[in-house]
């Protein structure tokens, strides 16, 4: 037989333990001591259906342990432990070191797993560090070298968990145990997990979390067939669509609310400039609008009400995910108009406008004390390319120009004809809170020679005004 190549199998190494969940339902499992070690301990196996029994002096009971005796969750006797104590015994848990030696051999000379808190040449086995959400149990170990550590890393691992994951694994033995009755053939196990295997890919936890004795049966034409249908084919339910602003492109600058939409949905149609890293977060059909141009812009966005409404009328959960925020210079109260005139209200989740986020990047403070008590947000060109009108030069305004890189000739020309200074202050921020962020500052003299020169792309912002080079006076 030819040789493998090398980098075919998986390296050995070492210094690891077998991973295991340790089924000791019904089993006797001895805890030594009556301290807060051995309480924790009584939980762990009373959780795992343990029959247990605590041996220790009543005056060594923690709070809790006393509980647990008193209330007769666990049996009790009082100490010390003799050799006797392990007659027909499954497992021992020793809190401490004291006598330890001796609980070791012992438990070893009768085969019976053994560990001794805090001292690791006397473990067979160690406790993980576990989050439990009903028959979801993940468990963290550090190989008794650092319990601590792994009860930091999962508590910040179960945070990252839906909400419902624990339910949809409890509804999942559901479904499981639905398509067993129905085949119940020991030849057909290859065919019952594949599609239970396909169903638990393309489902979202939460809609897993949903299925009832009814749609287990509901589905079971589907599982006969091979076919794995969509949740939202299953349920009657009229569709959903909430306008969602995905801010300026960093997925930190989201809201709570946007990610709980996004992740909720079960079609997300999203502008063509909103980014991989927040589009990345949806488990659903992701549509990314065509790109737009001077003669097609007006396209895209019937194509894109489309895309909504069609998966309106199939029953499912929208979003149409627009950067920065929905309601400035975002379409969307065009939009709520569309949806409104096939019979769908539309909800909204603001996002974080580039108009008002991007002078951080800058140090921009658009209003301050002494310079400027008034903003003006307006866009750079109007409807068709034009210029929209500006107002007259107020020395304690900012004003705040998007969508302006294209236009800058035409706004400094138009400016400087209403006087405003050549030496004010000017600054552009390009694509903020991407990794090609940029922050040029320039005078109102140089606007258009500034842009052309760092050849500056939209995304982009321009700040004009006293404020627009504050960070150069810190």
């Amino acid at each position: 037989m030819p040789s493998q190549p090398n980098d075919e199998f998986p390296k050995i190494k070492g210094g690891g333990s077998l991973i295991l969940a340790w089924r000791v339902k019904g089993k006797r499992v001895l805890i030594i001591g009556g301290g807060f070690v051995a309480a924790s301990r009584v939980v762990h196996a009373l959780e795992a259906d343990a029959l247990v029994t605590v041996i220790c002096q009543r005056e060594e009971m923690c709070p809790e342990m006393e509980l647990r005796v008193d209330r007769k969750e666990v049996e009790w006797k009082a100490g010390p432990f003799t050799e006797g104590d392990l007659e027909d015994v499954n497992m021992v848990l020793s809190e401490d070191n004291q006598g330890a030696t001796s609980v070791y051999e012992l438990c070893h000379a009768r085969k019976i797993p053994v560990n001794v808190a805090d001292v690791l040449s006397q473990c067979d086995f160690w406790f993980m560090s576990t989050h439990r959400d009903g028959p979801l149990q993940v468990a963290i170990s550090s190989n008794g070298k650092a319990p601590r550590l792994a009860h930091r890393l999962r508590e910040s691992l179960g945070k990252k968990f839906p909400e419902d994951t624990g339910l949809a694994m409890e509804k999942f033995g559901v479904l499981r145990k639905a398509v067993r009755e129905f085949d119940p053939a020991p030849g057909s196990s290859p065919k019952r997990m594949g599609w239970l295997s396909r169903l638990a890919d393309s489902w979202r936890i939460e809609d897993i979390a949903k299925i009832t004795t009814e749609l287990a049966h509901k589905l079971l034409p589907y599982y006969d067939s091979g076919e794995v249908p969509a949740y939202w084919e299953l349920v009657s339910q009229s569709g959903s669509v909430v306008l969602v602003g995905a801010g300026p492109g960093d997925p930190a600058l989201l809201t709570v609310g946007a990610v709980h939409a996004i992740q909720a949905a079960d079609l997300v149609v999203a502008d063509r400039l909103v980014s991989r890293a927040i589009t990345d977060l949806a488990t659903c059909e992701v549509r990314i609008a065509p790109t737009k141009t001077k003669t097609t812009s007006g396209r895209v966005q019937d194509t894109m009400n489309l895309w909504v409404l069609e998966g309106l009328r199939e029953g499912r959960r929208v979003v149409r995910l627009k950067v920065g925020d929905p309601f400035l210079y975002g379409r969307a109260g065009e939009e709520l108009q569309f949806f409104s005139s096939h019979g769908y209200q539309a909800t909204a989740i603001p996002g974080i406008s580039s108009a008002l986020g991007a002078p951080t990047a800058a140090l921009i403070p658009v209003t301050h004390r002494g310079l400027s008590n008034q903003v003006l947000i307006s866009t750079g060109h109007g409807e068709g390319g034009s210029i929209v009108p500006f107002p007259p030069f107020l020395n304690s305004r900012t004003l705040i120009l998007l969508m302006a890189v294209a236009k800058t000739e035409e706004i400094q020309a138009k400016l400087l004809e209403l006087e405003y200074p050549k030496n004010l202050p000017c600054t552009f921020v390009e694509s903020y809170s991407l990794p090609t962020e940029r922050v040029i500052t320039t005078s109102l003299k140089s606007l258009h020679e500034t842009a052309s020169i760092n050849n500056l792309q939209p995304p982009a912002v321009l700040y004009i005004g006293h404020t627009a080079n504050f960070k150069q006076s810190l």
